[in-house]
């Protein structure tokens, strides 16, 4: 990986995890890299990369590596597979490589995409509530008019019955 580029720190501590999670396979029964990269269906020469820091593994490699050191009764264990996960997500954060970069935009449009129709449910249910609550004050504002319509009679009706009183008795 040539000097200064970015990325280069996090990548290299990667490539020196991967290199310790593959020691105890490749030590072990005669093993070799060749075995592990068919395992894992890349290239040779791209396992060799990666284990060396010239490159930066794609995100589903991690997950494919541990499915096929499991299946040889070698998993990584698993804090050093969340170690590997997590230097492999910071070595993809800082690299400016367009590749990684478009893998993280196409994540960050997913979240947002996932936001947005979250908040579009939740405004469909507010919009609900909003409709059922119109719905009960219409209800209450004719309530109020018919009891106020018949208030207004029956005061109505009082002043007639109070006014023919008064004509009787004067």
């Amino acid at each position: 990986m040539p000097a200064g580029r970015p990325g280069q720190q996090q990548t290299f501590a990667y490539a020196a995890l991967l290199q310790e999670v593959l020691e105890p396979y490749l030590s072990s029964r005669g093993n070799t890299g060749r075995q592990v990269a068919r395992g894992v269906h890349v290239d040779p020469s791209t396992l060799s990369r990666y284990r060396h820091g010239e490159r930066l593994p794609p995100s589903g490699f991690n997950a494919a590596l541990q499915a096929f050191l499991t299946s040889r009764s070698l998993p990584i264990p698993e804090a050093d597979y969340r170690r590997l996960i997590s230097l492999h997500a910071g070595a993809q954060a800082a690299s400016l490589s367009p590749t990684h970069q478009l893998a993280l935009r196409k994540q960050e449009i997913h979240e947002l995409e996932t936001a947005r129709t979250t908040l579009a449910e939740d405004n469909r249910a507010l919009q609900e509530q909003l409709d059922e609550h119109a719905r009960d004050l219409a209800a209450l504002q004719d309530r109020t008019d018919r009891e106020l319509g018949e208030a207004a009679a029956r005061y109505r009706r009082t002043l007639d019955a109070l006014g023919s009183v008064r004509r009787r008795l004067a």
